[in-house]
């Protein structure tokens, strides 16, 4: 993933997920009519730095996950029970 493409508040949290071997996301994509700042489509996770009330639920009803912006959630909503068997 080009980081010029990503809001520089979130670049660090971007680096740590690479390090973490997490798949590159895409950024800023519009979903379910919410500003996101990183997604994993194939996965359906959505990362809101600053979620407003209401954006979980307007995302799971598109089918999406809404996960925190915290790499530890992150690598484990990506990755799953790859990761966690691995910890």
């Amino acid at each position: 993933m080009a980081l010029e493409n990503v809001d520089t508040s979130i670049v660090p949290l971007v680096r740590q997920l690479a390090d973490a071997d997490v798949s590159a996301p895409e950024s800023g994509e519009e979903i379910a009519g919410i500003p996101t700042d990183l997604s994993w489509p194939s996965e359906k996770i959505v990362v809101v730095v600053e979620p407003q009330d209401g954006d979980a639920e307007e995302l799971e009803g598109e089918g999406w996950r809404l996960v925190p912006a915290e790499v530890t959630a992150i690598v484990a909503a990506v990755k799953g029970d790859r990761w966690l068997s691995q910890c």
